[in-house]
C-alpha cells in the first residue's frame, strides 16, 4: 500500500524479461527514440544527479542514516525531472492496462543508456508492475516520481473516456489511444503566454507541493477532473491538447503529445523565473481583467465566470476562449 513514501522495488511485482514479443519491442523501441529525440530540448530543464554527499551535509548522514536510508531505499543519489512515454492504450473503453516507460532511479536523464536505463512501469485494476530488461540485473529502483507518473497516466486514461465517450476533443483521445503521450517534470516553469491556447494549467495558487508525493498524485487527478467538466461544458468542441501542473516554488509537470512539449520546453526556463507570468495582468483575450480586484470584475466586462483565482491572485484557464497561435 502506498503510504507517502518514496516508491520501492517491492510495491511492485517484479518481471525481469528478455522473451519481449516483437509488437512490444517496437512500440518500446519506438517510444524510447523519441524520448532520446526530445531530450536535447530538455536538458537545460534538467540537472545532472546529485549524489548523497551533494545532497545532504556528511553530518547528518553520520549522525541519522536510518533517516537517510529511509528516504533513498538504496539510491546513490538523486536526479531532478523525468521524460517518460506513457505508450498508447488502444481503444480507451476497453483499456485495462497502463504502461509508461520511463527511466530508472539513479541514471543520467538527459543521456540514459540505450539497453540498460529503462524500465517499463504498468498498472491493471489489482496491481502495479515493473518490468526491465535482464541485463538490468537487481538495478530496478523506480523513479522517485513514479506515484506522480502513474497518477498522470491513469488520469489521461479517464480523460479519454470521458471526451470520447462525449465526442469530444478528438485530439486528445487519438493522442491517449494512438499516439501515446509525454509525461515531463522539471524544476522550472514554461511562459504563461507561451502555452498554446488548447494546453490547460493547474495548480499555480496551490500550496506547493513536492512532485513526489502522494499528495500531488492526488491533487494532479482531481484537478485533470476539473478540467474534464471545463472541457465538456464549453459551448464549442475544445481541441485540448493536454496540460501542465504549476506547482508554485517548484516546477511543471507537463502532459501532451511531444510535439507540443518541444514547443514548450523552448519557453521554459529553469528556476523560478516564469512563475511570475501566472499572477493576473493586463486583460487577455478570453482571460479575466480583474488584476486582482476578484471573479466579479470578470463578469462585469462581459467575459462570463471570472476567469482569476479564488483570491483574485492567479489567472486561471479558460477552454475554448483563445484562437490556437
Amino acid at each position: 500500500m502506498v503510504k507517502g513514501r518514496v516508491p520501492r522495488t517491492k510495491d511492485f511485482t517484479v518481471n525481469f524479461r528478455d522473451d519481449w514479443e516483437p509488437s512490444e519491442k517496437c512500440a518500446v523501441q519506438a517510444a524510447q527514440a523519441r524520448i532520446l529525440q526530445c531530450m536535447p530540448l530538455l536538458a537545460p530543464l534538467l540537472p545532472v544527479k546529485m549524489s548523497i554527499e551533494q545532497l545532504m551535509p556528511s553530518c547528518v548522514v553520520d549522525i541519522a542514516p536510518i533517516i537517510v536510508a529511509q528516504f533513498l531505499d538504496g539510491r546513490t543519489g538523486m536526479s531532478y525531472g523525468f521524460l517518460a512515454y506513457q505508450l498508447p492504450t488502444g481503444p480507451v473503453e476497453k483499456c485495462t492496462k497502463c504502461t509508461v516507460l520511463v527511466t530508472r532511479s539513479g541514471c543520467d536523464k538527459t543521456s540514459p543508456h540505450p539497453n540498460d536505463d529503462w524500465i517499463l512501469l504498468s498498472f491493471d485494476p489489482d496491481s502495479l508492475m515493473l518490468e526491465v530488461s535482464r541485463s538490468l540485473g537487481d538495478i530496478t529502483s523506480p523513479s522517485f516520481d513514479s506515484w506522480l507518473i502513474l497518477s498522470q497516466a491513469a488520469a489521461n486514461v479517464a480523460l479519454a473516456r470521458r471526451f470520447k465517450a462525449a465526442g469530444r476533443s478528438r485530439r486528445y483521445v487519438d493522442m491517449v489511444e494512438n499516439q501515446g503521450v509525454a509525461l515531463c517534470h522539471f524544476h522550472g516553469f514554461v511562459r504563461r503566454a507561451a502555452l498554446p491556447a488548447n494546453v490547460a494549467y493547474f495548480g499555480q495558487d496551490r500550496l506547493p507541493l513536492p512532485c513526489g508525493s502522494v499528495e500531488s498524485a492526488v491533487l494532479t487527478i482531481q484537478e485533470k477532473a476539473a478540467i474534464a467538466e471545463k472541457v465538456l461544458s464549453c459551448d464549442r468542441d475544445v481541441d485540448y491538447a493536454g496540460d501542465v501542473h504549476v506547482e508554485p516554488d517548484h516546477g511543471c509537470v507537463v502532459s501532451c503529445d511531444f510535439e507540443t512539449l518541444e514547443r514548450i520546453a523552448g519557453d521554459s526556463k529553469f528556476g523560478l523565473r516564469y512563475f511570475e507570468t501566472y499572477k493576473c495582468g493586463p486583460a487577455a483575450n478570453g482571460r479575466c481583467g480583474c488584476a486582482g480586484a476578484g471573479a466579479g470584475a470578470g463578469k462585469a466586462k462581459g467575459k462570463g465566470k471570472g476567469a482569476c483565482g479564488p483570491l483574485g491572485l492567479f489567472e486561471e484557464w479558460v477552454p475554448g476562449a483563445e484562437p490556437e497561435p
